[in-house]
């Protein structure tokens, strides 16, 4: 029996999947900082005002 082809669309999908994941990961970590930038920019005027 003929050994089979190996499946390099199974691999390039792995690789895809990856890259997506590190991708929005990246994303995700990048909006908490900005979310947490603007909360502290937000923050002083309103403890001075207090």
């Amino acid at each position: 029996m003929a050994p089979r082809p190996p499946n390099y669309s199974q691999d390039r999908l792995q690789r895809e999947r990856a890259q997506a994941a590190k991708v929005k990961e990246k994303a995700d970590r990048r909006a908490e900082e900005t979310a947490r930038r603007k909360a502290e920019q937000v923050k002083p005027p309103e403890d001075s005002a207090s």
